[in-house]
């Protein structure tokens, strides 16, 4: 997992380690604030508790990772290639091509592809798609092929059995949860929410601890627990 910062850069965008992942209106967002105790995303009912920084803090964060694309494929070489605007992924049982998709004469359009890391304890090669104003993780399964699109904020809980993403875009913030069936992720539900989150750590079976974002900056950052019921 990582954290990226989503800025606007005609139409690129920057990874950082530094930052949240944000884009949009800082006026239009003010205001938001966790207004229920209780979520629920498809068959999933979560508790929602405040937590605290240092409860956050107890738990790792993803490492930074090499700012320079060619250093990470080099990583994982004989699996990985950049071809010229494509990125290819051998699998055990496929080969799997993401190919940019740019329109020059429309800067709204389109998608680019970066790749990220090697997920060994999952078993997913994990790129970015990155379109106008959002982006996308995709994890790319090392040995089907099996490529899956989840919100860039995401964890995978301690079992493997789901992932909890999260969102934050122009319009507001944004939650899925996908489950593992027959070897394949499929998402259950997505909502959105009246918060933005910034980070997600599924900390055990039933816990995952979130950093909200924040336009009026670190003061006004919360930390939430969501508790699986």
């Amino acid at each position: 997992m990582y954290k990226i910062l989503h800025l606007l850069f005609l139409p690129l965008f920057i990874a950082s380690c530094d930052g949240s992942a944000s884009t949009g209106d800082a006026a239009k967002f003010d205001s938001l604030a966790v207004d229920s105790n209780i979520l629920v995303i498809g068959n999933m009912k979560f508790e929602i508790s405040p937590s605290s920084k240092e409860e956050f803090e107890k738990y790792p964060s993803a490492e930074c990772l090499d700012t320079n694309e060619a250093r990470r494929i080099s990583k994982d070489s004989l699996r990985v290639k950049r071809i010229g605007d494509s990125l290819v992924f051998f699998s055990e049982q496929k080969k799997v091509v993401l190919k940019n998709d740019i329109d020059t004469n429309d800067e709204t359009s389109g998608v680019v592809y970066h790749y990220l890391e090697s997920d060994t304890k999952h078993g997913y090669w994990v790129a970015e798609a990155w379109y106008y104003e959002s982006a996308d993780v995709i994890l790319i399964n090392h040995k089907n092929g099996d490529t899956v699109n989840v919100f860039p904020l995401y964890a995978f809980s301690p079992d493997g059995r789901y992932i909890f993403a999260g969102d934050n875009e122009m319009m507001g913030g944004y939650a899925q949860v996908l489950e593992l069936k027959s070897g394949h992720y499929q998402q259950i539900a997505e909502i959105e929410l009246t918060w933005l989150p910034d980070e997600v750590k599924w900390v055990s079976d039933k816990t995952i601890l979130i950093r909200t974002y924040s336009y009026r900056g670190e003061d006004d950052v919360k930390f939430l627990k969501l508790t699986l019921k």
